[in-house]
């Protein structure tokens, strides 16, 4: 098996998991796909690749230019698209095993089209959604969209989508077909799409890696703003270092989370990296809830005194986010769908981590930096110590911008609580709830399920035009019921 058979047979595998991991595990659909995976059994796993044709123009696939070079990509398809497998090479038509005639409606309804129009064919009524050949009836719906049919004879007359099946038992030919669709978009005449498991599972796993850089990004923004609104005009009194060693916190905390969970066994999915982004932003507002609560102590006090009230300020406050936090999450973890449990347990275990990581490891942090304080250690150079101020610095005014800028927050804080606490602001306060409260119902009662796959890829993702067709159309139009029955049943039953 060569390096791109083992790339796209791990491909597939993970859509498989990531399938089972977004439905629930009391799933009707599970099920059903266990019954298919069985009756399927003796041909192996079958191996689905969608395959849709699309005219340049947009137009009718059914004029006589078009519906030649649909037929001439039906047949590269079926019959000349080689690919590798044990050192040899093979069609599709020689591993589609009992699943060749899934496909082969289109080809025999493009053909019957072309020829009862050059030649006028007898016993064929090309209606929908089913046509009839020679007394054979073959459903259409799944193969032919964007149909236009006589009104009196419901022949069919234009199509502007036509999607193939192509259902086999080797899994390493969507990546050929890929490529080859993907040499087909300067097309004059018809442009090729295809997905497939694999394919989709690929694009939803670059997706994920191509998000993570965007993670360093988040980093160096709160490090920075972290770092800045730390800073004061005395160099003892900032604290950069701190600050720069409480976002690291958070980075602590899912690299310990990540590992332990990782080592207990479980897989990293998609979703899972949204975590970082969560925990950044949760870790840093412990940050400053810290700083700001050891800047209200006493420098006067000794160190320890001054970690003791903090904690005593702050720790609460920590605490309460945290296990709203983490109960938040928790609740998660009882759901039954794999993909929700498996994000809420990392998020769980994340805070968890990043609560000890504050309390012990920010907070000896702090210790240092209060001993730095202490000695009046430079908070830029800790090696330098910054002399007392003498009393001529202790007696200069401030800038004239400075007093100005207090006079004005100080009239807007006086008028902030003049209104806070008059009996109007309790009016408008609960005025403002209640039609918030009634926007919010409205707009729960309109909640519409969205989830689809084209919400998962990137915006370059070359799959996202057929998932849109599959979306707006094919999903909407077509549609054919498997059903599989017990080998059990009797004629009485039946």
């Amino acid at each position: 098996m060569t390096a791109a058979d083992k790339r796209e047979l791990e491909s597939v595998q993970w859509g498989v998991r990531s399938k089972k991991n977004s439905c629930a595990a009391d799933s009707p659909s599970r099920y059903e796909f266990a019954v298919a995976r069985e009756f399927f059994q003796e041909l192996g796993s079958p191996f689905h690749v969608v395959v849709a044709l699309k005219a340049a123009d947009e137009g009718n696939l059914l004029r006589p230019k078009y519906i030649d070079k649909a037929i001439e990509i039906e047949d590269f398809l079926q019959y000349k698209l080689k690919v590798e497998h044990d050192g040899k090479w093979y069609s599709y038509s020689d591993f589609c095993g009992t699943q060749c005639e899934t496909s082969d409606a289109v080809s025999i309804f493009l053909t019957m089209f072309r020829d009862q129009q050059m030649k006028g064919t007898k016993h064929v009524k090309l209606t929908y959604p089913s046509m009839d050949v020679f007394g054979h009836h073959v459903y259409l719906a799944n193969n032919i969209f964007v149909v236009t049919v006589n009104n009196l004879s419901q022949i069919v007359e234009e199509s502007r989508l036509i999607a193939i099946n192509f259902h086999a038992i080797y899994n390493n030919e969507s990546s050929a077909v890929f490529e080859y669709s993907q040499s087909t978009l300067k097309d004059p005449l018809v442009h090729v799409f295809c997905t497939s498991e694999g394919l989709v599972s690929e694009e939803v796993r670059r997706t994920g890696i191509l998000a993570m850089p965007y993670l360093g990004v988040t980093f160096l923004i709160l490090l920075v703003f972290t770092m800045t609104t730390t800073l004061r005009r005395d160099p003892v009194k900032s604290n950069p270092l701190e600050s720069f060693l409480g976002v690291i916190c958070p980075i602590l905390s899912l690299v310990a989370s990540f590992g332990h969970l990782f080592w207990m066994g479980f897989e990293f999915l998609p979703i899972v990296t949204v975590v970082p982004f969560l925990i950044l932003a949760i870790g840093v507002d412990d940050v400053f809830i810290f700083i700001h609560c050891f800047h209200l102590t006493n420098d006067k006090l000794s160190v320890r005194k001054r970690i003791a009230e903090t904690l005593a300020d702050a720790g609460p406050s920590i605490s309460i986010t945290s296990l709203t936090n983490l109960l938040s999450f928790g609740i998660g973890i009882f759901t039954s769908t794999p993909a929700i449990y498996t994000f809420c347990l990392f998020i769980s275990v994340a805070v968890i981590y990043d609560y000890i990581y504050q309390i012990f490891f920010f907070s000896a942090v702090l210790t240092l930096g209060g001993h730095r304080e202490a000695r009046r250690g430079n908070a830029y150079l800790c090696c330098m110590t910054v002399p007392p101020p003498t009393k001529l610095e202790k007696n200069e005014k401030p800038s004239w911008i400075v007093r100005k800028a207090s006079k004005i927050l100080d009239v807007i804080l006086d008028a902030w609580v003049d209104f806070s606490l008059s009996i109007w602001s309790k009016f408008i306060v609960g005025g403002v709830m209640l039609a918030y409260w009634a926007v919010m119902i409205h707009g729960v009662m309109q909640i519409k399920v969205g989830l689809s796959s084209e919400k998962l890829f990137l915006d370059d993702s070359p799959l996202l035009e057929l998932v849109r067709m599959q979306t707006n159309v094919i999903f909407k139009e077509g549609g054919q019921v498997t059903s599989f029955l017990p080998y059990f049943l009797s004629k009485d039953v039946l």
